[in-house]
């Protein structure tokens, strides 16, 4: 009896062994939910440092409990438009905005596929819309930051001093204005 209880005991131990590391690897590849919910902000990367759209993305539940929300984005003229389609599928989150589009039609998708970080700081992933005619292509990352919980005031937009490129910018202001009656460029640079 001693002998077939020392063979239960090591096979026990054996498949105990065998078992753990399955059991961590099934651990890792089920995400748990994280919260889709609060103030987003970032960007979607055109070009990078040349056509970065400023983005705020507000994410709440509804009084069914399903995700709503609306997005801000200042350079299209955009504020507190709705988000539809919501997923959200542990850590992988979609949404979408209809809006007409010049290139793409009346009520055109404009879609984000993403993942939220396992910390719930960040979200990024690819978004699915306006046309680069450049590159040929409407689908570019995009990065948000989480910044606030839904509901929260929106950040006024900061924007860079202008500093002057000379000590006297009258002496830039006379030499613009001394040939009123001709042709003139005004060149604005800007590191955004």
């Amino acid at each position: 009896m001693r002998g077939s209880w020392k063979v239960f005991a090591g096979l026990a131990a054996g498949l105990a062994v065998w078992a753990l590391p399955l059991a961590a690897q099934g651990a890792r590849e089920i995400a748990p939910p994280v919260r889709a919910e609060g103030l987003w902000q970032g960007i979607i990367l055109y070009d990078p440092a040349q056509v970065e759209l400023e983005t705020t993305v507000e994410i709440a539940r509804d009084a069914q409990g399903n995700l709503a929300g609306t997005i801000d984005l200042p350079s299209q003229r955009m504020q507190f438009h709705p988000l539809r389609d919501f997923k959200l599928d542990g850590r992988r989150i979609s949404f979408t905005f209809y809006r007409d589009s010049e290139r793409r039609g009346p009520n055109s998708p404009f879609v984000f596929e993403g993942e939220i970080s396992a910390d719930g700081r960040a979200m990024e992933g690819i978004f699915t819309g306006f046309y680069n005619e450049e590159k040929g292509n409407d689908r570019v990352p995009f990065h948000f930051e989480r910044t606030g919980e839904p509901g929260d005031e929106r950040p006024a937009p900061v924007h860079p001093a202008v500093t002057p490129l000379s000590p006297a910018y009258g002496e830039l202001r006379e030499a613009f204005n001394r040939d009123a009656d001709a042709v003139r460029i005004l060149i604005l640079l800007s590191p955004t």
